[in-house]
């Protein structure tokens, strides 16, 4: 009974995970709520300020660290050229108003949202031609997963990044439970569970509405943005891991916490020779460009 009652939630994990795979935010929208609650009022004046670690950490742990990495990282820095790529309606990472920040992004309604852009470029990351050595930042969050061509925007942004420039990517890890279900399940089944469980009948019929087809290619995959960054002199200056939340939340209702879930990571783990994660869904990556 208790083996039988371990599968039940373990399938129920994975049936959740193939749900996500349309949730997260992606190329043509990001989540429209503001990033922090508090300045839902006047965003504007947050970017002004800049956003502090702290008040990151309000919103996710790990994006607080992040943020503390970007900012000893950048201190001091001003006049930046900082590019959002995909950015969407939303910035993730606070850069303060010395910086000027460029958002390119395939949804033109989607940029006029974002206020805290001070140029917008409407293109596709992945063809778009951006300038050699025209950017101190760029930042691509939950934007690569959705890509046919994932290569060709890493190549495009390392060919865009200034000697002593950051790249920060922010994406699925496919090489994880909820990244391959969501790679291996087809598209109409997000925008069925949309309509069906989340009661979203315009899922898959507007622009920013939602579901966004998932490609999650292995050119993506831990292993890929290594030969990444080697092939592009690229070195990592800040690496970090998480589980999803929606992925933690749901297993804290199935009950598969604590010892059950300590077996099912070592049987992932077993069963697939060390290459497929159950908890670490989630990679966030800082890649520096050498200076010159």
């Amino acid at each position: 009974m208790g083996n039988r009652r371990l599968m039940r939630r373990v399938l129920g994990l994975i049936m959740f995970c193939a749900l996500l795979g349309g949730v997260m935010p992606g190329v043509a929208a990001a989540a429209q709520m503001p990033a922090d609650p508090d300045a839902a009022d006047d965003p504007t004046q947050e970017r002004r300020q800049g956003r502090t670690a702290q008040g990151a950490g309000r919103a996710d742990q790990h994006v607080a660290q992040l943020q503390s990495a970007i900012d000893g990282i950048t201190a001091g820095a001003e006049n930046w050229r900082v590019l959002e790529a995909g950015c969407g309606s939303r910035t993730r990472i606070r850069y303060d108003s010395r910086q000027h920040l460029v958002g390119i992004d395939i949804s033109a309604l989607q940029l006029e949202r974002n206020p805290d852009l001070d140029e917008r470029i409407v293109g596709d990351v992945q063809y778009y031609p951006l300038a050699a050595a025209s950017f101190n930042a760029i930042t691509c969050w939950n934007v690569l997963e959705h890509l046919d061509h994932p290569e060709l925007a890493l190549a495009n942004y390392a060919n865009a990044l200034k000697p002593g420039g950051l790249m920060v990517l922010v994406l699925p890890n496919v090489m994880s439970i909820k990244g391959l279900v969501t790679k291996l399940t087809p598209y109409r089944f997000h925008v069925w569970a949309y309509r069906t469980l989340l009661g979203r009948r315009g899922a898959g019929r507007m622009e920013d509405g939602g579901p966004f087809p998932t490609t999650l290619r292995l050119a993506i995959s831990p292993a890929g943005l290594r030969r990444f960054a080697q092939d592009h002199d690229l070195v990592v200056e800040y690496a970090s891991t998480r589980e999803a939340r929606p992925q933690a939340a749901l297993r804290k209702r199935l009950h598969l916490e604590g010892r059950a879930w300590r077996i099912t990571k070592r049987i992932v783990h077993a069963a697939t020779f060390g290459r497929v994660e159950a908890e670490r869904t989630e990679l966030i990556l800082v890649l520096r460009r050498p200076p010159n």
